[in-house]
């Protein structure tokens, strides 16, 4: 037995091979100038989408899917790259939703039942009780707007929801346009609040902050 392990200590172990830092799926990640790229293409292609009025609902949704599709993309592999939350990252994340900003509705045209109801409070009606069409008459822009499925239906908002609906419209009035881009500012705040809150419940629950958000 000694004899053996004399002739062991002859053969010592070789120490194992350094693991390189570059992995595989390391050098497959994409840089971070063609994800940010790839983000922007995504977001003007959506707003391509919907400015492209001449161009049949289908294709434009589909479009619009595709430019989506790409943000997320982006937004996933940004996440990959950059383990920290940064400047950088949300400094990428808003020029990624200026377009968003100045986009007309494409996937949901309920923004303009918000505006109907709205509409219909600011007038002194009860908006639980009429839809669109009775309350506002067939002329009024926002009924022109709202989806034939609810035109005459009324609000199932909580009150909270239709008091804000009917400080847009005050705000507003008739102007759809601005109306919307009221809503959208505060769809806005929301999204801040959550990319604000999201870490630190992260961080409470002993999750990653950055791959929460």
């Amino acid at each position: 037995m000694r004899h053996s392990a004399a002739l062991l200590d002859l053969h010592p172990a070789k120490p194992a091979p350094a693991i390189s830092a570059a992995t595989p799926s390391a050098a497959r990640r994409l840089p971070t100038r063609a994800v940010v790229a790839t983000g922007c293409i995504g977001s003007a292609t959506t707003l391509g989408a919907t400015a492209a009025v001449g161009l049949p609902l289908f294709a434009r949704v589909t479009l619009g899917l595709v430019g989506m599709m790409l943000v997320v993309v982006a937004w996933l592999l940004l996440g990959r790259e950059h383990r920290q939350l940064t400047v950088v990252v949300h400094t990428i994340a808003v020029v990624w939703t200026l377009p968003f900003l100045v986009a007309a509705p494409l996937f949901s045209g309920d923004v303009w039942s918000y505006l109907a109801q709205g509409a219909i409070a600011a007038s002194g009606q009860d908006p639980y009780t009429i839809g669109p069409l009775p309350g506002l008459g067939a002329a009024h822009p926002a009924t022109q707007q709202v989806s034939h499925y609810w035109i005459e239906t009324p609000a199932p908002y909580g009150p909270a929801w239709l008091a804000l609906s009917r400080s847009v419209a005050a705000l507003t009035g008739e102007h759809l346009i601005a109306g919307v881009l009221l809503y959208r500012l505060i769809a806005i705040v929301g999204v801040v609040l959550v990319a604000w809150a999201l870490p630190h419940l992260a961080r409470r629950a002993g999750a990653d902050p950055s791959t929460a958000l």
